[in-house]
């Protein structure tokens, strides 16, 4: 190599990863239209494809909400193609400096009382809720995984983002953490707090019937519990939303967190106080903010789902052990929330399925979605046992996950099931190892009767009510009609008959301690019927004070 080209291929490989620009412009309040434009170097090959996160929670055709109005390169307008509902290829000079406006319209689906539908791009008169990776399209030719300069620039209203406050954010980050993240502008109402590390964003949108100021004590009081049980105090930034979602009666929450940040969706009709058996928003919010740790800083290998058992099994179980010790939970809540948790997984279909099923099924069939939560937590039980009779009491589950996180910030991960295993077993000892890695992995349960405690409470054989809606609910949501009433089942019991329209329902799947609520038609008239899922009771396991 001659050396004007090894001074010309130097020079290419210390070039700083390509920046780029996003803009969101409100450029007709009241229809609502906003203009979306992303500016980026094209690739080298003179073809760039732009895209969204296609199957992420389960969403399908996204980007149909979004139009590519231009393309633009340096000097002349491009040719360009949609290529699926989720991606665009471009057409240009080889490095050519391009410039996309897209245009998002306004959507419905806030009305959506569950996810995926309002992961999507909420624009409605004076409200913008977006997730990056399906509001964001992203140049295919840029590494994901690789930091690099992103600006965000919002034009006509007041935004708040996972980056920060204001009309200019200006960060570095890789591409794929910051498409994974939240954004938000419109009629907001921003509350922010000052901890020990940073700022905590607190939007509210809607009507409620707590004042925000109650939503805003709350959530402070949890980022600063799980922050305290971390030893990291000075965490920065971080934002949380609240939006109301749902059309029709029906009560239901649900949030997912992002970067920096936590998405919280509830129908309005939801209040701050947490039910008899442990739910409820301080749940949510404990839950979703413990994935700041367990699921950013402790990352799973893909695919993840094979490790869910780990980041929504475990999570569960800190969110019940930490809100009980802060007192956000009462011992009957929290024996409650525990024996919620056992009967889902008695009644579970796929209660021995192994890991490969889970990552198989997880989106698709709501059994196997709930198994890592129903199976993990009891892992965390059963981990944190062994560690606990292993020292003699001196050591807990909590030092076991503390050291994880320092292993995490200290450059290991991700982490397979396999991997993660192992450093439970360095607390808890080889045969707990063995059988939590046979638990992860094939769906082996060991014995767990046999004296399993934590403090203050202890697994007992017990019977335990089998899950049942009382009708064949899957081809009633089919049709939009109610078939298969069981004679003397809970449905029956409460009202329901074959031949009623079915307006809307909600169910937690797997829990027989979480109440049905159906919206049926009966002639001109609608109904509201609920009652427990609750069928034959069946030799389980359940929780008792000790």
């Amino acid at each position: 190599m001659t050396l004007p080209a090894l001074l010309l291929a130097l020079a290419v490989q210390e070039a700083p990863p390509l920046p780029i620009r996003y803009t969101l412009e409100l450029v007709e309040p009241a229809t609502p239209l906003v203009a979306l434009t992303v500016e980026v170097a094209g690739d080298v090959d003179g073809t760039s494809e732009f895209s969204l996160a296609e199957g992420w929670a389960g969403i399908a055709e996204a980007g149909r909400d979004l139009e590519l109005v231009e393309a633009r390169g340096e000097s002349d307008l491009l040719a360009s193609e949609r290529l699926h509902s989720y991606s665009w290829s471009v057409a240009h000079s080889p490095g050519e400096r391009l410039t996309l406006t897209f245009e998002l319209g306004p959507t419905r689906h806030r009305a959506n009382r569950g996810p995926p539908g309002y992961y999507l791009p909420i624009l409605e008169e004076g409200l913008l809720h977006a997730l990056g990776a399906q509001t964001l399209p992203a140049p295919a030719h840029l590494a994901g995984d690789e930091a690099r300069a992103i600006t965000l620039e919002w034009r006509g209203w007041k935004t708040v983002s996972s980056f920060g406050v204001g009309a200019l954010v200006e960060t570095t980050l890789a591409l794929d953490p910051y498409r994974h993240a939240l954004f938000a502008a419109g009629e907001l109402r921003l509350a922010e707090l000052e901890l020990a590390g940073g700022t905590l964003a607190v939007s509210v949108f809607g009507a409620w019937s707590f004042r925000d100021e109650e939503f805003v004590a709350l959530a402070e009081r949890i980022v600063t519990l799980e922050r305290d049980f971390f030893a990291e105090p000075t965490r920065p930034y971080y934002f949380i939303s609240l939006i109301p979602v749902g059309a029709g009666g029906g009560s239901s929450w649900g949030g997912t967190g992002l970067t920096n940040s936590f998405a919280l969706f509830m129908t309005p009709d939801n209040t701050l106080a947490t039910d008899a058996g442990g739910g409820g928003l301080a749940w949510l919010l404990a839950h979703e903010h413990f994935h700041e740790w367990n699921g950013h800083v402790i990352q799973l290998a893909q695919p993840e789902p094979l490790g869910y058992w780990f980041s929504e099994g475990f999570t569960d179980f800190y969110t019940r052990r930490l809100l009980a010790r802060a007192g956000l939970l009462t011992r009957e809540q929290e024996l409650a929330s525990w024996n919620r948790k056992l009967a889902g997984l008695q009644s579970n279909p796929e209660r021995r399925a192994p890991a490969t099923r889970v990552e198989e099924a997880f989106w698709t069939v709501p059994a196997a979605g709930e198994l890592p939560y129903q199976r993990g937590d009891l892992m965390a039980l059963y981990a944190d046992h062994a560690i606990r009779t292993r020292s003699h009491g001196e050591r807990s589950l909590d030092d076991a996950l503390r050291a994880l996180v320092a292993r995490s910030r200290a450059g290991e991960g991700p982490f397979t099931s396999a991997q993660l295993v192992d450093a439970l077993g360095e607390f808890a000892g080889p045969e707990a190892e063995a059988a939590l890695l046979a638990w992860a992995v094939d769906g082996v349960e060991p014995e767990l009767a046999g004296g399993l405690r934590a403090p203050g409470l202890r697994l007992v054989p017990g019977d335990v009510p089998s899950f049942d809606t009382g009708f064949e609910h899957e081809a009633t949501l089919k049709n939009g009609v109610v078939s298969g009433v069981r004679s003397g089942g809970p449905a029956a019991r409460a009202g329901l008959v074959d031949g009623m329209k079915l307006e809307s329902w909600s169910v937690t799947h797997g829990d027989p301690y979480r109440e049905v609520e159906l919206r049926v038609r009966v002639g001109a008239e609608t109904k509201v019927l609920r009652y427990l899922p609750q069928g034959a009771s069946v030799p389980g396991l359940r929780m008792e004070a000790e």
